[in-house]
């Protein structure tokens, strides 16, 4: 089934105004995520991109309830994740796994590879120690490709790439449907991030695998997702196919980080527009009710700074954007490349 053709259908993965805000004592409450929705679909890879601090990696901790919400919903096929008694909530996070940014600390330095691939099987009792168990872990392990040998070492023993591979591994064990794949690559070498990156797009063929990739990489998210969403300062500002991501750019944040994507020239006529991002970014412990982005926009107007903030909108089907100016910025953008520069 395509993906096109699953848009038609109940989204596999809805949050609808996500919200988390975190207590910091004596300073106020900090919005690390701010009225946040988006949809995953069956087979589909939902890219979520922004600079550090931007409140992604939360995003994907709320999901997999390693945070609570502050407030919101989560639909796993139309059920409501947060609302489900203990036993249900159980059943659906089982379906819903993660991958976590740190392939070391996030894997039991004290235990051998089969001790830590062993615990799903065992903590969601489904099966007991002895030959059953041995197969199964053999089965996940010739599915990512990890050597037998490598069972009986601990993780310091293991190289980044390998010990990542042991936590997709590890991941797959209940073999659920939807993962979050927070920065999987961010901490290795290239060339290890090219395997970890197709291995993730095999496995999502093999197993209908759908993913909510995070990342700051936007030469990886393309490579591996269907549709990206922009984050800035706790919000999405642009969600798109990505097709439409890198050549309708519309939000002038997204255009900015499209620009910082190094590129192959051949001569100074394919230098496109640099556009370098100045001011501050206003704090997250008190975001302003207008538009976050205004204070460091190339293209921001006087009401930028007193309008209310602009809502996140479907400008054409299947691309949405949370900018005033929305339309005019592509045209911007289109003059700039021309003179291969950009007045800020």
């Amino acid at each position: 089934m395509s993906i096109e053709t699953a848009k038609h259908e109940t989204p596999l993965i809805e949050a609808r105004n996500l919200k988390k805000y975190f207590k910091i004592p004596h300073k106020g409450m900090l919005h690390a995520v701010d009225d946040v929705s988006f949809s995953v679909y069956k087979g589909e890879t939902l890219g979520l991109v922004g600079e550090s601090g931007c409140g992604k990696s939360t995003v994907g901790n709320v999901v997999m309830g390693l945070h609570s919400a502050t407030s919101g919903e989560l639909l796993f096929k139309g059920e409501d994740v947060f609302k489900a008694r203990r036993n249900r909530n159980h059943e659906l996070y089982r379906k819903m796994q993660i991958v976590f940014q740190d392939p070391y600390s996030s894997l039991n330095p004290k235990k051998t590879i089969k001790k830590i691939l062993s615990e799903p099987f065992l903590i969601q009792k489904i099966c007991p120690k002895g030959p059953e168990l041995d197969d199964k872990i053999s089965e996940l392990c010739n599915l990512v490709e990890i050597p037998a040998e490598l069972l009986s070492c601990y993780p310091h023993e293991l190289d980044g790439g390998m010990r990542q591979v042991v936590g997709i591994a590890r991941a797959l064990s209940l073999r659920p449907e939807f993962i979050v794949c927070d920065e999987p690559v961010s901490s290795l070498d290239v060339s290890v991030q090219a395997k970890i990156i197709n291995l993730l797009m095999d496995l999502q063929k093999k197993l209908d695998l759908s993913y909510l990739f995070v990342s700051h990489d936007l030469s990886v998210v393309k490579h591996i997702s269907n549709r990206i969403a922009v984050m800035y300062l706790g919000q999405i500002v642009e969600i798109a196919d990505k097709e439409n991501i890198f050549r309708q750019t519309m939000h002038p944040y997204s255009i900015a980080l499209l620009s910082a994507i190094p590129k192959v020239i051949k001569d100074d006529n394919e230098r496109g527009a640099r556009i370098v991002l100045k001011g501050d970014v206003p704090s997250p412990l008190d975001p302003p009710g207008t538009c976050r982005f205004a204070p460091r926009c190339w293209m921001a107007r006087e009401d930028c700074y007193t309008r209310p903030a602009p809502e996140l909108k479907e400008v054409s089907p299947g691309h949405c954007v949370a900018c005033h100016y929305y339309q005019i910025s592509r045209e911007m953008m289109k003059k700039a490349e021309t003179a291969n520069t950009i007045q800020i």
